[in-house]
């Protein structure tokens, strides 16, 4: 699972690298995004949205089924210690460093990556997060 194993910095490259490939790879189907791609039958395209695949594939399923299209800083706040399938771990990283991944759900959610380039939104996100997070810069070069 990617959630424990990588930097933030490198969930966000990775992101940015997944999504700007091929945009058919976002989790969305009328307007609506899902943490698994099974729930959505994209299984073939997509290893789901952001966060989803962040997650184990049973957890981005138990995300859908169980809490609908919820956004990950509603499921932080309000369900997150409560679900009994969930590692307390990576329920603690993501509490702690919800306002990384909230942004990073934002730059999907919102399609803010389209044809290898992020578009005027997408690119305030990244500076913001760049900034906050004191990411290497030049490591970004592509999308700035």
């Amino acid at each position: 699972m990617k959630l424990l194993e990588m930097s933030l910095e490198e969930i966000l490259l990775d992101t940015l690298e997944y999504y700007g490939e091929d945009e058919h790879r976002y989790c969305k189907k009328n307007s609506e995004c899902t943490y698994s791609p099974a729930t959505l039958g994209l299984e073939l395209f997509s290893e789901g949205c952001a966060i989803g695949r962040l997650l184990t594939p049973e957890i981005a399923l138990k995300f859908d089924n169980e809490l609908g299209f919820t956004g990950i800083q509603d499921i932080v706040n309000h369900y997150i210690y409560a679900l009994e399938f969930w590692d307390k771990e990576m329920a603690n990283f993501l509490n702690s460093e919800i306002v990384f991944f909230s942004q990073l759900q934002m730059l999907h959610d919102r399609k803010l990556i389209k044809n290898g380039e992020l578009d005027w939104e997408g690119d305030f996100i990244l500076n913001e997060l760049i900034n906050e997070y004191s990411f290497d810069k030049s490591k970004f070069t592509k999308w700035l």
